[in-house]
């Protein structure tokens, strides 16, 4: 079926089951759309899968009903034990609606193989097989990620106005267990890493942007970093001495609490800029080889910073381009005349 027919005859599902596993910030956009369907169908059980890495922090947000963590080993004989179990766990549940938000080959596959009664996709290529409701993808300029997946409790029958984004943490939450840095004035944390090189701002400019921020007064720069990204804090710390501190070792939901209390989060396209933005921080967020018209949700205090070159936008994970000038070229002067700008209008 395509989109637009008379085709919801189901009286408000008991069951409803919602892949969308994998990066960070894809969960955290889409937990909009979770929320649509929990107005839609109050008395729906929503089931939501992701990884391991997202679990705590999306239980603790409370979107979904039930979070059901995706944590299999990386391969081998157990890694299709490990499939097969989860399957059959699934199917047993015997969910009425799927709602495959990834739509790669596997959660295609699993979409079908689950069972339910109506199973919802995008229309792709050697995908759509799994699908009997099928989305299709609107025509023209690139679309926010978030409006893309809002499409689907848009189909479902919700009434949305525009994505805004949903906030992870509660209200009253205890904050982070760590204090924040010393000194006084603006709270500036920097989240250098990225998943993709081609995503990288160069790790000099990355020392630069502190050098002039506290050369204009900013007292508490922070480093931010997770598992297996200290060679960046690391890099990062050593050139610019003093002037920033690391963030302690955190899960994601401690970050999440960190990035809640501070004035700016300055980022490459990344799973902390998405949580930023959930939680009224403002944001800097530079963008290399993705579009930023897909993954900035355009709103006061939040800019995408960019250095146009032909061949950008390009979605490359690696830049095949000698000096990687999109991001080369973007200038630390530049990057930190922005985050001035931000930290003067305030918060709020």
């Amino acid at each position: 079926m395509r989109a637009g027919k008379a085709w919801w005859s189901m009286a408000e599902p008991r069951r409803v089951l919602i892949l969308r596993r994998r990066a960070v910030g894809d969960i955290v956009v889409s937990l909009p759309m979770v929320h649509a369907l929990r107005e839609l169908w109050p008395g729906a059980k929503l089931s939501l899968v992701v990884d391991r890495m997202a679990a705590e922090l999306i239980e603790h947000s409370g979107a979904a009903d039930e979070v059901l963590v995706y944590d299999p080993p990386e391969s081998g004989a157990a890694r299709v034990l490990y499939d097969l179990k989860w399957l059959r766990n699934l199917r047993a549940v015997r969910y009425e609606l799927t709602i495959d938000l990834l739509g790669t080959p596997q959660s295609a596959q699993w979409t079908r193989l689950i069972g339910s009664p109506l199973r919802v996709g995008r229309s792709k290529r050697y995908r759509s097989w799994a699908y009997n409701y099928l989305l299709e993808r609107r025509e023209g300029a690139p679309r926010f990620a978030g409006e893309e997946v809002l499409d689907f409790a848009r189909a479902l029958g919700a009434r949305t106005s525009n994505w805004q984004p949903a906030r992870l943490l509660k209200e009253g939450d205890s904050g982070p267990s760590d204090p924040p840095p010393p000194g006084s004035g603006a709270w500036v944390i920097l989240h250098a890493p990225a998943s993709w090189s081609a995503k990288a701002w160069p790790q000099r400019h990355w020392v630069e942007l502190v050098r002039r921020l506290a050369a204009a007064g900013v007292e508490r720069i922070e480093i931010s970093w997770g598992p297996g990204e200290e060679g960046w804090r690391d890099a990062i710390l050593e050139e610019s001495g003093t002037l920033a501190k690391a963030m302690p070792p955190t899960t994601l939901l401690e970050l999440t609490r960190r990035i809640s209390r501070c004035d700016l989060l300055v980022a490459v396209d990344s799973g902390p800029a998405h949580i930023a933005m959930a939680e009224g921080t403002p944001t800097l967020t530079l963008f290399g080889s993705t579009n930023e018209r897909g993954w900035h949700h355009s709103a006061p205090r939040h800019r995408a910073l960019v250095h146009e070159v032909e061949c950008r936008p390009c979605d490359l994970t690696v830049c095949p381009v000698p000096g990687h000038p999109c991001l080369e070229l973007l200038e630390p002067e530049y990057v930190c005349t922005q985050a001035l700008e931000l930290l003067a209008q305030g918060r709020r």
